[in-house]
């Protein structure tokens, strides 16, 4: 039987999009929190840079190591119909034919380990844990709206435990229940939102010309395109921030025809009438897949497993105000007596020795042991530099000054070129990502890389990490420049 781990991992099926729309515009409300970025509030939304499938394997890869049982029934890939894509609603009958029962297995057996085994939540109220991600099950009366209601698309939610006090905001009639909320999410179309845009300078945030459908021999229609990418980028942001506050959790994710982002939004001290969030997100490719890396469904595994943990999913206090901090997943704590290490969220527990060959699996990567760098202050998010400016972008990138390009990576076994080299370096004009080779083209806000897919349309944008090292943005995908 396969793991859940390899189950998590699964290639998903295609998107076919054939949306046809005429107004590029997300949905928006007065309601909403507010969530701001621009170039002096560059703070308010960063990287989720403790979410990385290193970081997930570390906390839970006991868990992702299992067998599911002999009766377990591998899901069918969806037939052509489900993933062709007219509007939102289509990526929801995606989600519920295809991501839903990829999830179902592996979130159950979780949940009876950490809820039970490992005692980080409340105790069911009927039989075993049964974490299940569900679309537009649950929802919430607003607060000063009677008529309203707040329904996220997506919730991973446990149908057997009932929130213990019950939620702030009042269920509406079709959960009675109220049931244990750990992930909201809401499906988008890529149409009218990326996550790339939130790393765009003011400047760069052009009018969005991603073109809608034409059916061949038709004639193209009329549509409204995004003209301010700026403060359309935010809408969805400012959305799932209003889910959060309501579902009581810190943990969300946005699905497109292309990513799956997960998010974790916190509320931050504000001004304005409503209340102010800031977001960290992880954007993580659909197309996605197999060992070693961070896929959609591990993402959303994950973002519920975290959530199940009742002392580590608040986005604010009990009284609505912005909590200090918030743990990060990649926080051990150890204890030097029993020479021990325990991850502060999944409470999985490894002595010395396991300690030292899980760091070697990964690679040695960066965890924290101490509570100082194990936490993500919430004061971060409310003060911080400003974007840099183009200029000091291309320094930090070591960009090329004379062709305004970024060099290409050397191959294996050739010298660097020097200062005093009088051959400037080639640009590149392709890329591999994931086995697939794509055309590349420098970047309009000249940050870096936008590998285009066969009919030159942008499918990935390729930055430079910490590392000084070509990866696709939002993620830690190695990126070959060629």
């Amino acid at each position: 039987m396969p793991t859940l781990l390899e189950v998590l991992q699964r290639e998903n099926p295609d998107f076919t999009d054939h949306w046809a729309g005429s107004s590029y515009n997300n949905t928006t409300s007065s309601r909403f929190d507010e969530v701001t970025l621009d170039n002096t509030s560059r703070a308010h939304v960063q990287e989720w840079k403790d979410f990385t499938f290193g970081s997930i394997y570390a906390a839970y890869g006991d868990i992702l190591d299992q067998q599911l049982p002999p009766t377990y029934k591998e899901v069918q890939t969806p037939s052509t119909t489900p993933t062709t894509i007219i509007d939102e609603n289509g990526i929801d009958t995606l989600g519920i034919q295809w991501s839903t029962n990829i999830v179902r297995q592996p979130l159950k057996a979780a949940g009876i380990i950490l809820r039970q085994q490992r005692g980080i939540g409340s105790t069911p109220s009927t039989g075993n844990p049964e974490p299940t991600l569900a679309s537009k099950l649950i929802s919430w009366k607003h607060t000063t709206d009677a008529g309203a209601s707040i329904k996220p698309d997506w919730a991973v939610l446990d149908r057997a435990i009932s929130k213990p006090k019950g939620y702030r905001h009042a269920h509406k009639k079709d959960d009675p229940a109220k049931h244990l909320v750990y992930v909201v999410g809401d499906s988008k179309l890529k149409q009218k939102w990326k996550s790339a845009w939130l790393s765009l300078g003011d400047s760069a945030c052009t009018v969005n010309t991603d073109p809608p459908y034409v059916a061949p021999g038709a004639k193209a229609p009329k549509y409204q395109k995004t003209k301010d990418i700026k403060a359309e980028r935010l809408n969805p942001l400012k959305q799932l921030a209003t889910y959060c506050r309501y579902g009581e959790t810190r943990y969300g994710f946005l699905l497109t025809q292309t990513e799956l982002v997960a998010m974790r939004i916190r509320r931050i001290p504000g001004t304005g009438p409503s209340p102010a969030a800031a977001v960290e997100y992880r954007a993580i490719p659909w197309s996605a897949q197999g060992q070693g890396r961070l896929t959609a469904h591990l993402a959303i595994w994950a973002l519920g497993c975290m959530g199940m943990n009742d002392k580590h999913r608040a986005m604010e206090s009990d009284n609505n105000a912005p909590l200090q901090s918030m743990a990060k997943l990649t926080w051990w704590q150890e204890d030097k007596t029993k020479g021990t290490f325990t991850n502060v969220i999944s409470r999985r527990v490894l002595n010395a020795a396991d300690w030292a060959k899980l760091m070697a699996k990964l690679g040695n990567p960066t965890f924290h042991t101490d509570d100082n760098s194990g936490n993500s202050f919430t004061a971060t998010f409310t003060t911080g530099p400003a974007v840099p400016s183009l200029t000091q972008a291309m320094a930090n990138l070591n960009l090329n000054k004379a062709s305004g390009t970024p060099p290409a990576t050397p191959q294996k076994g050739a010298s660097a070129a020097t200062p005093s080299s009088s051959t400037k370096p080639k640009s590149p004009t392709k890329c591999k990502i994931g086995g697939q080779t794509y055309a590349l083209r420098l970047a309009k806000d000249k940050t870096g890389y936008e590998a285009l897919d066969s009919k030159q349309n942008v499918k990935y944008k390729v930055v430079k990490n910490t590392k000084n090292q070509w990866v696709v943005s939002g993620t830690s995908t190695v990126v070959v420049l060629e």
